[in-house]
């Protein structure tokens, strides 16, 4: 790859959006490094305790941006039924940027162990300064899918959280659902 100094100079001085969302980390004790796919080897490595030092979707940009207006289609919900998930994103900065906003989802009522959250969409949005745009999720039945005692993928009835923000540890708004 051949590098000028002027093609260099413009991610230096920020003229250039850079947008690189890492999908790997870094235990903070630095005792291994380590992906999403990656957790289950790390069982017995305190990891829940001592924490990570990139989390993942952790990333860094020239400019800044503001979430608002989560909206989530019901309250109440069937169990085969779909749930709309609206939230605006505003480039609160003064330069051209772009945001990788990240859906998470948590089961807080469920018959059996299930992970604290899951990712269940992103979407890359490029903004100009001052520019606000509406990003649109839906999730399906799948999405709230879970493996019962007996090992058979089941939706649950119960209360769900949604949670909206730039990644794992950077969570800007919730709502909930039942």
């Amino acid at each position: 790859m051949t590098c000028t100094l002027s093609s260099l100079a413009i991610f230096i001085f920020g003229m250039a959006t850079v947008l690189a969302q890492s999908e790997r980390t870094k235990a903070k004790d630095g005792s291994g490094v380590f992906g999403y796919k990656d957790i289950p080897k790390f069982l017995g490595a305190n990891t829940a305790v001592v924490g990570e030092l990139y989390p993942f979707g952790y990333g860094l940009s020239y400019t800044t941006f503001e979430y608002i207006n989560l909206k989530v289609s019901t309250e109440t919900q069937q169990t085969q039924g779909e749930i709309r998930v609206s939230v605006d994103v505003t480039n609160t900065g003064n330069r051209k940027g772009e945001e990788v906003m990240q859906l998470y989802m948590k089961d807080l009522v469920s018959s059996v162990t299930v992970y604290e959250t899951r990712l269940r969409g992103f979407e890359r949005v490029a903004l100009n300064p001052g520019e606000t745009k509406t990003i649109h999720f839906k999730l399906k039945p799948t999405d709230l899918e879970l493996l019962d005692i007996d090992m058979h993928w089941i939706v649950e009835a119960g209360k769900f959280e949604v949670l909206v923000g730039s990644s794992s540890e950077d969570i800007r708004l919730t709502g909930a659902f039942e």
